[in-house]
């Protein structure tokens, strides 16, 4: 019972889709584990690397079309303690500030598309380079640095002077702190772990170019976010109690039962009952997609009037 209540303790500590992701993370690297050890035990650990391959990102293109599933499945792999605990841990932290300033969707988005992309760099060095052919048919890519390093290059360009601690080394900027990780990566490409450092160094990319991108007027993650919010519009059942939840970059929709993001920027809403004629749902939505396009300062007088007929009490 304990375990279960520090479960859900976790859950809701800090970025709750950074938790969600850890979880996967940590769940998959448990899996993967007991199976090594069963198979191995039983002498049949060529079965354990047969099942890996379908799992890993590999460099060989030829493999890639075989099985593409893996540009998404490799971030959520890991081959030892260290790695999956460091990992996670600058997961937990960099989420928390991320979700903090653009909400909670987005650093899923961040973390997938830059895995992606720190993928995609991995697996075009390994081809266009000549010092990697001799290795490249079995080379591979997994872990999450190439999503938390996305997570990072993120915070650096949004809030480059926020300052964080580190041990034994104190206080620096986000921006001079995003900048030396870069650095070291570069400088240990010639490392064993090449493929490794050029995945993270894929992900930091992605996540300036995406800033970049954002400071122009152009949210590349706002269609993906658009089509989930409409689907889970769909599955919300007309007469069931919604809840919109808003902060500075983000609005997400949870219907009753569920536990509203925690944001310092939130606005929660939810119907009661008035003597007022309620808004029609269209009129709602309409709201609702322009203030995750533009926020919520965007709205004008009548519009939040109308928003406040759903008021919690």
């Amino acid at each position: 019972m304990k375990f279960g209540k520090d479960i859900r303790l976790f859950m809701h500590t800090g970025s709750r889709a950074a938790n969600q992701i850890i979880t996967i993370n940590v769940v998959a690297f448990l899996t993967t584990g007991i199976l090594y050890v069963s198979l191995f035990l039983f002498n049949k650990l060529g079965v354990y690397h047969e099942y890996i391959k379908y799992i890993e990102l590999p460099a060989n293109t030829y493999r890639l079309l075989t099985q593409p599933w893996t540009i998404v499945t490799y971030m959520f792999l890991h081959t030892g303690i260290f790695h999956i605990l460091f990992n996670m841990l600058w997961l937990y932290w960099l989420g928390k500030s991320l979700s903090d300033y653009q909400g909670e969707s987005k650093v899923w988005y961040t973390y997938i598309f830059g895995g992606i992309f720190g993928g995609i760099a991995f697996i075009s060095a390994y081809n266009i380079f000549p010092v990697f052919e001799p290795i490249l048919k079995q080379s591979y890519a997994v872990g999450a640095s190439a999503g938390v390093m996305a997570i990072l290059a993120t915070l650096a360009m949004l809030v480059p002077n926020q300052r964080i601690v580190l041990f034994l080394f104190g206080e620096i900027k986000m921006k001079w702190f995003a900048l030396i990780i870069f650095v070291i990566d570069f400088l240990m490409i010639g490392s064993s772990n090449a493929g490794g450092h050029i995945a993270h160094i894929g992900g930091g990319i992605w996540g300036v170019v995406y800033v970049l991108v954002l400071k122009r007027g152009i949210d590349m993650y706002l269609p993906f976010q658009r089509f989930f919010i409409r689907l889970s519009r769909y599955k919300t059942p007309k007469k069931s109690k919604m809840k919109i939840v808003h902060s500075a970059y983000s609005v997400e929709y949870q219907t009753k039962g569920k536990s509203a993001t925690e944001d310092r920027n939130k606005i929660q809403l939810s119907s009661v009952e008035t003597n007022e004629e309620a808004p029609t749902q269209e009129e709602i939505d309409r709201i609702l997609d322009k203030i995750l396009e533009k926020g919520m300062n965007s709205l004008t007088k009548k519009e939040k009037d109308t928003l406040a007929k759903f008021k919690d009490v």
